[in-house]
């Protein structure tokens, strides 16, 4: 073969080489990470959606986009990602990354940095006790003074003797010492070791990436929105009501407390409340077969939890039950929410599984949710011990269309912390960073409401609540008085209020001030279907009632075969203020549930009766300064070898 011949064959050779490298290069995309920033975020009920924008020039061909930095807390399901140029998404791609973790927030470094020098403190005491210890042996191995064959002067045994009692005394005052300072720095680093474990609870070492493989037939410049919904977020409403007195309407301040602990800094953003909840489903229930069986009450009675601890608070239509979240293997599942369905009432379980929530009476089953399992929805009345099973979750999700209406599935175990504001703070009605409303623009569609913040709100990562305002309004009330004095001798102040539903109100828990002073709090109840919404404003001390029993005219007498017991009482209502008051006086006389019994009312002194239920009730207009005094009396015969309680 020819040498002009063999220089063919190589240079076809390294063009084929050449070829096969450019195509080689060409199909492997290029990977570049993308630094975004968080410019929304809407707050639902229950999570929050998070709105990232980068901009970034692209090259010729394909190019995988890394978004770093992500929430470890994001629902998969619900990334979405969307762009501005002359490009094409291909795909989105959810990860974990285990070797760049989340850093710390500053305050668990000073809580880590508090630790780490008090078991420097510790260590340094231990040595010490340890010498002080070293010594005491070195002294009472010791003891023996002078040689076997010598005898010591007196001076010099009572030198030793006091020498022996003065230092061991010493050793055993500073080691006494030392340990009580050890004692104290333990119980810091317990302290301290708790609050780590609240603030560490659910924030993953781990940080999630998001990959958007992009393709381009020439270099672009491309802008990017990455959306996805974060766990371990929510706002729930809070009011302030203020009456400066019983003419003038309500001032109420409609304010929302908004917490997460996404694990990402919420910085300048465009903030958005939702009152929408993406966690519960958007399926319309469907009605199956009523099938009657016979009832087994074993069975009943094995389902029904007499242990339940249920504390019923009838002035706030409310009751408090506690209990425990466990998994399989009666594991406590810290952090697990404990949800009263269809409203923001809510807790989370503390390091031993427990829990302790206040609902209303009328609740009759709560939802409970950890992540890694399956939520469960429980009677309220088995809720001492609720066990959850470990559920599946998803590895990874390719979405590829930012306006997908697909509703995400939502495991919330958010460290939801109960509100606890300081009481001055309360009493003067604050809102924290500011004393001025912020401009909010508010939006309502079919399903929800939405009040968009105008200016631009920091929440950080750290769990503490930070209060918006959202609006201001001037209520119209009718105001009235309201006292039971067989159950309670104050009277409460109530506010009626029409037309409720054009305020867009949510239950929630309120502060009350009356006449510009703080009077206690209460909980507004939006939840009625009646077209009056009434708001307790709790008790004035202005008003002073008193019931008491008339012995003149309460006694008993015999009349055949018969008992003949007659009471009457006297309830007294004084109005100290300076101005009339309208109010309700409600009292009640026996209801014969047998024939052989018989009740009769006697005297009412105009009250209105019902003869159904025994009640009576006064609605009264007492001018100011002015007391008014009410009478009733009633008559129950029945066998004389009977006995009742009239009293």
């Amino acid at each position: 073969m020819s040498k002009h011949q063999n220089m063919k064959k190589v240079n076809l050779l390294l063009l084929i080489i050449v070829l096969t490298m450019q195509a080689a290069t060409a199909a492997d995309p290029i990977e570049k990470e993308l630094k975004s920033e968080i410019k929304e975020v809407t707050v639902f009920l229950n999570g929050a959606q998070v709105l990232r924008k980068a901009e970034t020039r692209l090259d010729k061909g394909r190019t995988i986009l890394k978004f770093t930095g992500i929430s470890p807390q994001i629902d998969e399901q619900s990334i979405q990602a969307q762009g501005e140029g002359d490009f094409t998404v291909l795909s989105v791609v959810h990860q974990l990354n285990y070797l760049k973790e989340r850093k710390d927030t500053e305050e668990i470094e000073n809580l880590q940095l508090q630790l780490k020098e008090l078991r420097d403190k510790i260590n340094f005491e231990n040595n010490m006790l340890s010498v002080y210890t070293e010594e005491e042996k070195l002294i009472l191995a010791n003891r023996n003074i002078g040689g076997q064959q010598e005898g010591l002067k007196i001076s010099e045994l009572q030198a030793a003797a006091d020498f022996y009692r003065t230092r061991l005394k010493e050793i055993k005052i500073a080691t006494i010492e030392i340990k009580k300072t050890i004692r104290r720095y333990k119980e810091e680093v317990s302290k301290i070791s708790k609050q780590l474990n609240v603030l560490n609870l659910n924030r993953e070492k781990a940080t999630a990436e998001i990959l958007v493989a992009v393709a381009t037939e020439k270099a672009v410049e491309a802008k990017f929105e990455i959306g996805y919904l974060v766990n371990n977020a929510a706002w729930y409403p809070t009011y302030d009501i203020r009456v400066e007195n019983v003419n003038s309407p309500m001032d109420l301040t409609y304010k929302a407390s908004v917490f997460q602990l996404s694990g990402e800094d919420w910085t300048d953003v465009k903030l958005t409340l939702s009152t929408a909840d993406p966690r519960l489903k958007g399926i319309k229930p469907t009605l199956n077969p009523w099938r009657l069986n016979y009832h087994n009450p074993y069975a009943q009675r094995q389902n029904t939890n007499y242990n339940q601890p249920t504390y019923n608070n009838a002035a706030t239509g409310t009751r408090t039950i506690s209990g425990y979240v466990r998994d399989e293997n009666n594991e406590p599942l810290i952090g697990a929410t404990i949800l009263v369905p269809g409203t923001t009432m809510g807790t989370v379980a503390d390091i031993e599984g427990r829990y302790t929530l206040t609902i209303p009476n009328n609740a009759a089953t709560l939802q409970v949710s950890y992540i890694g399992y399956n939520s469960k929805e429980v009677n309220v009345n088995a809720a001492s011990n609720i066990i959850l099973q470990e559920g599946v979750s998803l590895d990874e999700v390719v979405v590829t269309g930012y306006g997908s209406q697909k509703l995400p599935r939502i495991s919330w175990d958010g460290l939801r912390q109960k509100k606890e504001k300081k009481k001055q703070e309360r009493q003067q009605g604050q809102t924290i960073g500011s004393t001025n409303p912020v401009a909010v623009q508010q939006k309502s569609n079919a399903v929800n409401t939405e009040f968009e913040i105008q200016v631009p709100y920091t929440i950080p990562t750290d769990g503490k609540e930070y209060t918006v305002e959202i609006k201001q309004l001037e209520v119209p009330a009718n105001y009235q008085y309201y006292c039971v004095p067989k159950l309670d001798l104050d009277a409460f102040l109530t506010a009626r209020v029409t037309d409720w539903e054009d305020y867009d109100l949510m239950s929630g828990d309120v502060n009350l001030f009356f006449e510009g002073t703080f009077i206690g709090n209460s909980y507004l109840d939006v939840s009625n279907l009646s077209d009056t919404l009434e708001v307790s404003l709790g008790r004035d001390k202005s008003i002073v009632v008193e019931r008491k029993k008339v012995k003149d005219f309460s006694k008993r007498k015999f009349l055949g075969s018969n008992k003949v017991d007659t009471r009457t009482w006297e309830i007294t209502i004084r109005n100290k203020k300076s101005e009339p008051i309208d109010i309700i006086i409600q009292d009640q006389i026996p209801v014969s549930s047998v024939k052989d019994i018989t009740v009769e009312l006697e005297k009412q002194s105009n009250a209105t009766y019902n003869t159904n239920t025994g009640e009576l009730v006064w609605d009264l207009i007492i001018d100011k300064n002015t007391t008014k005094k009410l009478e009733f009396k009633y008559k129950v015969t029945y066998p004389k070898l009977h006995t009742l309680v009239l009293e």
